[in-house]
């Protein structure tokens, strides 16, 4: 088989305009593309408990018995929660009772996108009123999202964080 001057000279043009896409690609993907702005929640907590945990009235429950070196959280949350874009608060009803064993963090998500985190609520209290995130105030939009609630274990006296994360399934109505 023999390749043809004009042949050669197609082939040349085509790796040629190929190499110069891959190039644009990649200067594209490393200096231009825009992420969103959504923030990398970290695997290591915070290094202070949340400032608006309260301690859940009327809560004696006896811890959960879990095997060494493991844990256990007692898992309290809605189904709905609402953030406010003028206050820039999101509102809930999460509690981590005192039968858990593991103070926890816990994450309001749309997606990718971090709605309102918590720093660590120990066992035994719990939060009904977090921050709105910077990032998730310019992206949302008045109306309802469906969302999920990321509740992330750490060992009280190590801050070790454990292996998996609690999900649950949440209904998130935006007010303005």
């Amino acid at each position: 088989m023999t390749i043809t001057k004009t042949q050669l000279a197609i082939i040349i043009t085509v790796l040629a305009l190929v190499l110069i896409a891959s190039v644009a690609t990649t200067v594209w993907v490393v200096f231009f593309r825009d992420d969103g702005g959504t923030p990398i929640t970290p695997d290591y907590p915070p290094q202070g408990t949340e400032q608006n945990q309260k301690p859940l009235e009327g809560d004696d429950s006896d811890k959960i018995e879990s095997p060494e070196g493991g844990g256990a959280i007692n898992v309290t949350y809605p189904t709905s929660v609402e953030g406010d874009l003028s206050e820039n608060k999101v509102t809930l009803l999460y509690a981590n009772p005192q039968a858990s064993n593991q103070n926890v963090a816990i994450l309001i998500m749309i997606g990718d996108l971090v709605v309102a985190k918590s720093d660590l609520i120990t066992p035994g209290h719990g939060v009904d009123t977090l921050t709105l995130e910077k990032q998730a105030k310019e992206r949302l939009m008045v109306g309802g999202y469906d969302g999920e609630l990321v509740v992330r274990a750490y060992d009280p006296e190590t801050n070790e964080k454990a292996m998996v994360d609690a999900k649950g399934k949440v209904k998130i109505t935006i007010v303005e």
